[in-house]
């Protein structure tokens, strides 16, 4: 049964001085609870909305566009009319945003015109200019956010671990409504141009997809509990293709399970039960659609080889499979063309470097690689233009070479690229790199 209800939304004026300006809004189902903009950094070991900007730094109107992690709802990581900062040896900080680092895997800032949305481990959701750093906004959430935002047609959309689901005004920074899921939903949403599709863990054995109206109506939810004896996770987010949403799930060692779940109806058109290859299973993270191939990468801290299985959409037809190299695994999400796959290998037992591989999309065959001075990469590959971009590292899609990074020495966090920007999450909180 849905509930929705409304809650406070606060506007934050500067990053020096907030204000308390936005109303609040009820329903006859709401709920009452309070919500406070903290203005100091104790409530949620956080920097308070502080943006520090540097010297000679832009203070004028900027837009670029990079609205839900991986860039779309099909999780493509494919933004070809965006570009980064030239060259990229040559950039420097514009602004930084410090919030509390803790959040693991970090969530990505997201960009819509002028508007940069970010999430933070101490509970809150927040609007700065892309252009200067400031806060425009502040929501509060009583719990902790690891999801990455989405915002689609002026609303935010973003779940907590308070087990509910929020629709923000972008412009203003109130609610528009929460829903009560009953679970956390850490995941970011996807949405098309009618519905809101997320996912939630009911703990280490089950989890869920459900389906909303732009309104916080429910249309459905499937349960991913039955596709195991033993309990399956759910640690990724929707992926969303032409008719349906992709999602896997599964339980180290057991049996792991990917799903094409019709969009109109919630009803499972076809599987892919991983047991069935007599592999050691792991989780699926966050597939990628291309069209009419979807890309589900299959693995874990612990498991070694790491899988991507390539599936026909329509039928679940296995069109390949890639496996990685052992002692290594995939446990992140990918970036895809017509032409080609970007993983990301990461040691399974954090004891070597990781690796940036192209595989052609036609077979699965390695057309080049390159090693990353990390057993640790907190991010998904993205490709943006002629570049594919792995936290602050520039490489050449084509042939592999490495341009360089931001500051000199890459730092592999979560970050979006738009209108010769990049913008990261990682240590002292959200950068803003550009050459001036």
């Amino acid at each position: 049964m849905d509930d929705l209800k409304s809650r406070r939304g606060f506007i934050a004026g500067t990053a020096a001085s907030f204000g308390l300006l936005a109303g609040c809004t009820e329903s006859t189902n709401s709920s009452s609870g309070t919500s406070n903009t903290n203005t100091s950094d104790s409530a949620d070991d956080e920097t308070s909305g502080q943006t520090e900007q540097e010297p000679g730094s832009q203070t004028g109107s900027m837009e670029g566009s990079w609205t839900t992690f991986q860039y779309d709802s099909n999780r493509s990581g494919f933004a070809p009319s965006e570009e980064g900062p030239e060259p990229i040896a040559d950039a420097t900080t514009a602004w930084t945003h410090g919030v509390s680092t803790r959040t693991y895997p970090p969530s990505c800032p997201i960009v819509n015109g002028t508007q940069v949305f970010v999430t933070t481990y101490g509970g809150s959701v927040r609007a700065l200019d892309l252009a200067t750093g400031e806060q425009q906004w502040r929501f509060e959430v009583p719990s902790d956010v690891y999801a990455t935002p989405t915002v689609d047609d002026g609303t935010v959309y973003v779940g907590s671990t308070d087990r509910n689901l929020y629709a923000i005004n972008s412009e203003t920074g109130e609610e528009n409504w929460s829903y009560r899921t009953g679970f956390p939903v850490n995941q970011p949403v996807a949405t098309d141009e009618e519905y809101v599709y997320f996912t939630g863990a009911t703990g280490p054995k089950g989890g869920f997809v459900e389906k909303l109206t732009k309104d916080g109506k429910q249309e459905w939810r499937h349960d991913m509990t039955q596709y195991s004896s033993y309990g399956n996770d759910v640690e990724a987010g929707p992926s969303l293709g032409e008719s349906h949403v992709f999602i896997g799930s599964g339980r180290k060692t057991q049996s792991s399970t990917f799903v094409a779940i019709s969009k109109s109806s919630g009803n499972v058109d076809w599987t892919f039960e991983t047991d069935e290859y007599e592999i050691d299973a792991d989780t699926y993270q966050t597939a990628t659609v291309v069209e009419d191939v979807v890309y589900a990468p299959l693995g874990g801290p612990d498991i070694s080889p790491g899988h991507l299985y390539a599936f026909n959409t329509q039928d679940g037809s296995l069109i390949w499979e890639y496996e990685t190299e052992q002692g290594h695994t995939l446990n992140k999400a990918c970036a895809a063309t017509n032409d080609a796959v970007y993983i990301l290998e990461e040691p399974a037992n954090g004891s070597n470097d990781s690796t940036l591989r192209k595989l052609n999309a036609e077979g699965g065959s390695t057309e080049w690689q390159a090693t990353l001075s990390t057993s640790d990469p907190r991010c998904t590959p993205s490709i943006v233009s002629d570049s594919v971009y792995v936290g602050t590292l520039q490489v050449d899609r084509d042939s592999g070479e490495k341009y360089g990074a931001v500051g000199g020495e890459p730092s592999f966090s979560e970050s979006c690229v738009t209108q010769g920007n990049l913008i990261t999450h990682g240590g002292g909180g959200y950068k803003l790199w550009r050459t001036e």
